[in-house]
């Protein structure tokens, strides 16, 4: 007998394992691939990203206006930004 007909034998002997396992190394490729993906475009999104960021960062608490009055009248500043005093 080849080593050929033997493992068939052998497969066809156990057809329900060999589904299963089948199938689980299909659905494992599967999600290898689409985390593969995910990552990918996760990285491409936030490096391909040309700008930093768009925002004035001060106290907690305080009203922290760079570039705008306090009034409420409009930005005298770079960026149009709206001020607002906690």
């Amino acid at each position: 007998m080849s080593l050929l007909k033997i493992v068939l034998r052998s497969l066809r002997q156990h057809m329900l394992s060999t589904v299963i396992t089948a199938f689980s190394i299909a659905l494992a490729s599967g999600l290898l691939m689409s985390v593969w993906v995910v990552k990918d475009q996760a990285r491409a999104s936030f490096t391909g990203v040309d700008s930093g960021f768009d925002g004035v960062f001060g106290a907690r608490g305080r009203a922290t206006c760079h570039g705008c009055s306090t009034n409420g009248s409009p930005p005298t500043g770079a960026w149009p930004l709206r001020c607002r005093s906690r």
